[in-house]
């Protein structure tokens, strides 16, 4: 077996070799435009990737009629120190989203738009929270209390006579209770 190197063109998921699972199958160019090969793309278990296009594929080639990758290189510059593991999605050389794992404990995702698939749903956007759909917006509790409490106390110390009072309106307000950027339905 002689490890080879080519170009990623294309691919396809198809049935393997012996037709038992689908797989990940990648055209690759290895000495020109009229060697492509078609090879086998191995991954870890648990993880499904899909190198881009142009990437630099490492492979081995086992018998005639069959190939496997080994891995893949998409010329993105590595950041991550010993230890660490980054997980990301690109495109045209450019990462778009990552969950990169610290050796310090921390775990940082980064992505335009975060969403949560479960029962409900949380999807984040730069500082905006929404919490199983946008059409409502959550509170401060202390802000809120605390108008309530004024509201409360200018009712309570409000005249009713007999005859007409001037009345004071209240100047509770809960305006100042509204959280824009987290938002529940």
């Amino acid at each position: 077996m002689d490890l080879q190197i080519g170009k990623l063109t294309g691919f396809e998921i198809k049935e393997n070799r012996d037709g038992a699972n689908k797989v990940l199958l990648l055209q690759v160019e290895v000495t020109d435009s009229d060697d492509i090969r078609t090879i086998e793309y191995y991954q870890a278990a648990g993880q499904d990737s899909n190198p881009p296009i142009d990437s630099l594929i490492a492979f081995l080639s086992a018998g005639s009629a069959w190939a496997v990758s080994l891995g893949a290189n998409d010329e993105i510059e590595p950041t991550s120190d010993s230890g660490e593991y980054k997980i990301y999605s690109s495109l045209a050389g450019a990462i778009k989203a990552f969950f990169k794992l610290f050796k310090t404990g921390l775990a940082r995702l980064e992505a335009a738009i975060v969403e949560i698939a479960a029962t409900g749903k949380i999807e984040m956007s730069g500082s905006t929270i929404d919490l199983n759909g946008n059409t409502d917006f959550a509170v401060r509790f202390s802000v809120l209390q605390t108008a309530f409490n004024q509201l409360l106390a200018d009712y309570n110390v409000h005249a009713h006579g007999a005859s007409p009072t001037t009345d004071t309106p209240s100047s509770a307000a809960i305006a100042g209770a509204k959280v824009s950027d987290v938002r529940v339905s």
